[in-house]
């Protein structure tokens, strides 16, 4: 089916569900979304002896229905498998906030700034936590709070580049 990689690296097991994660959001990207969600489905059963990976591989996958496939259901079963709180909050944002649930999606993304770990993380989720509350706020009519969201974002962007 697939050539041998000829990298040693990539014959290492977390090398290769690196691999698969990133083929995963590779399909995504290029809007096959039942593809991605194949083979983030297929990572969870390839790579189960590595729980980082599998949580990794639930996280895309909820995110993944929660937003293009709006399986509402289905992302909510894998919410509930995310082992970081951060990103089990943005998920759950996501949900809300594809659902048209604001007040809801404010403050799950108030809780991923709230669980942000003291250890570096990459900005994506944090950066997208904020403008979508943002967005949040000014949909529900709170100006002073969506101000609040920018000037954290700002914040945020500053301090960790």
């Amino acid at each position: 089916m697939s050539k041998e990689v000829k990298n040693p690296a990539f014959r290492e097991p977390s090398s290769k569900a690196q691999l698969a994660l990133w083929r995963g959001q590779s399909y995504w990207i290029r809007g096959d979304y039942k593809k991605a969600e194949e083979c983030f489905t297929n990572m969870m059963a390839d790579f189960s002896d590595q729980p980082a990976m599998v949580g990794e591989a639930y996280f895309h996958r909820a995110k993944l229905r929660a937003t293009a496939l709006k399986a509402y259901n289905d992302a909510e079963f894998d919410i509930g498998r995310i082992p970081v709180p951060y990103l089990k909050h943005f998920v759950q944002g996501e949900l809300h906030f594809s659902r048209g649930e604001h007040g809801a999606a404010a403050a799950e993304f108030e809780q991923v700034i709230e669980k942000l770990p003291p250890r570096r993380v990459s900005n994506t989720e944090p950066v997208l936590a904020l403008k979508r509350l943002a967005k949040c706020y000014t949909t529900l009519g709170d100006a002073v709070k969506a101000a609040d969201a920018l000037a954290r974002l700002t914040e945020y962007e500053s301090t960790n580049k």
